[in-house]
């Protein structure tokens, strides 16, 4: 037995008088430092993975929102339910507005849209339009007009010349007497919503005209639009474009035979009206009309139109809006007016987006039944359709033409080159009707498409480019081979 030891004296080792908390120091080697396998390692170790929190239940989440009292959970709430109720007010102040028709301008028109603020409106040469001058055009009503006049291309370089030699008033000089003594077609180009004669599709369009068709070509910004002068309204833009047809005819004595009327999107409604107010006022018709992405009329347009695409959730909305609606340009009516031998070209594309097509298929079949009504003893021939390989769909019946275009949108028909060649078909048609050539181009087109289940197919493409021949550039059916004939087949 060992006897305890007395008392003062401490015979515990030094291992024993350390605390049990703290483990006593051992040696560690640096290379298990570095590998983390000893305590004290410059490795950190690897955490474990937190367990999977669970989803909030609908209760919590409302308990979060509506309750709580923390000033960020009430700035939260504050700010949704002002953007909320902004939004919906700004929604409603437009829906409440668009029932006067002071407001319908602004929505239809789009006038105070700019696309390009530093637009040079005095120049075109801006614009890439070395061969178009600037006007100003006075209305009925006493508002002025801008306006551009571009030359066909193969006269630029000959009036080029004469600009750098001669001042401005000469130039304008020689423009009217061009426009007057020629007998190039002359193309009235009415733009779309939004749009002034120096943006979008106002350039695309005269380079177009003046370049691929040889034509003159003749643009009018709208009352409001552009550089114009005044409000826009259905009456004021029939002013509009009643005024660019009495500056061609009245004032430089341009033969309507030679006018064809081309709009684009709204502007194929103001086309479509000015020549019904022509049949009405027993005027003599224009040469043909085109229509790019039409709409049958502004209040069937909006359930399709973007803008107001989205009222289609409200109740009764579309049927209180069709009643409401004073800015109608109703197409459909238009061209039940217009002569019956006034040669009409649809075009759209299927991917239009902003237009549907069905619109413009819409104004084929309408007027497709009205010619069947009158002429119910119409030859079988009166009528075709054709399809390209390319996806582009014609229908042809009687004086009317339907062009849809695969792939084009609301803004670049023109790009196709279907399209161009349609128009230079029925401007080539026209010219030769005018000088005793035949029944005009709807006429031969159809014959044509008749002709081709028959042996005598060949005969009739011949004769067909012979008529084309003016506008296409070449001598007549001698000067053209089957492939060129065969081209000419693939557009209708």
């Amino acid at each position: 037995a060992v006897a305890p030891p007395p008392p003062g004296v401490d015979v515990a080792c030094g291992a024993c008088r350390q605390s049990s908390s703290s483990p006593a120091p051992r040696s560690v080697s640096f290379f298990s430092a570095m590998a983390g396998t000893a305590p004290g390692s410059f490795k950190k170790r690897r955490r474990k993975k937190a367990a999977p929190t669970k989803r909030p239940s609908a209760s919590a989440v409302v308990k979060l929102y509506a309750g709580g009292g923390r000033p960020e959970v009430l700035f939260m709430r504050f700010s949704c339910s002002m953007i909320f109720l902004y939004s919906m007010a700004v929604y409603f102040l437009l829906a409440f507005l668009a029932v006067f028709p002071s407001s319908q301008a602004v929505i239809v028109c789009m006038h105070w849209v700019k696309y390009l603020w530093w637009s040079d409106y005095a120049h075109p040469s801006n614009a890439f339009l070395l061969n178009a001058r600037n006007l100003r055009i006075n209305t009925s009503d006493g508002v002025q007009l801008g306006a551009w006049h571009a030359l066909p291309a193969r006269r630029f370089a000959q009036h080029h010349l004469l600009a750098a030699r001669h001042g401005e008033d000469d130039v304008n000089d020689l423009f009217d007497a061009d426009l007057a003594s020629s007998e190039d077609a002359v193309v009235i180009f009415f733009h779309g919503n939004g749009e002034t004669r120096a943006t979008q599709q106002g350039p695309l369009h005269l380079r177009a005209i003046s370049s691929y068709l040889g034509a003159h070509a003749l643009v009018v910004d709208y009352r409001g639009f552009g550089d114009s002068a005044g409000w826009p309204s259905e009456a004021g833009l029939a002013r509009d474009a009643r005024a660019a047809w009495d500056w061609l005819t009245l004032e430089h004595g341009v033969h309507p035979g030679r006018i064809l009327l081309w709009g684009h999107s709204l502007g194929s409604g103001v086309a479509a009206l000015l020549a019904a107010e022509l049949a009405d006022d027993g005027i003599a018709a224009p040469q043909g009309i085109v229509l790019e992405s039409a709409f049958t009329s502004v209040p069937d347009l909006l359930p399709d139109y973007p803008l107001t695409r989205a009222l289609g959730w409200v109740p009764l909305s579309t049927a209180i809006g069709r009643r409401i609606v004073a800015f109608r340009l109703d197409t459909r009516s238009n061209l039940r007016r217009v002569h019956a031998d006034t040669p009409i070209l649809l075009l759209h594309g299927t991917r239009d987006r902003t237009v549907p097509a069905t619109h413009s298929e819409t104004l084929y079949h309408d007027l497709d039944r009205e010619e069947e009504a009158e002429e119910e003893t119409a030859a079988e021939g009166k009528k075709g359709s054709a399809s390209t390989s390319s996806g582009t769909h014609t229908h042809v019946a009687g004086s009317r033409v339907l062009v849809l275009l695969k792939g084009a949108d609301h803004d670049n028909v023109l790009t196709k080159p279907k399209a161009v060649h349609a128009v230079s078909r029925l401007l080539s048609g026209g010219l030769v009707a005018r000088h005793g050539g035949g029944g005009g181009w709807t006429a031969r087109l159809s014959s044509l498409m008749h002709d081709s289940r028959s042996s005598d197919a060949a005969a009739s493409r011949h004769e067909l480019v012979d008529a084309w021949a003016p506008v296409l550039g070449g001598g007549g059916g001698a000067n053209y081979d089957a492939k060129s004939a065969g081209e000419l087949d693939d557009g209708f």
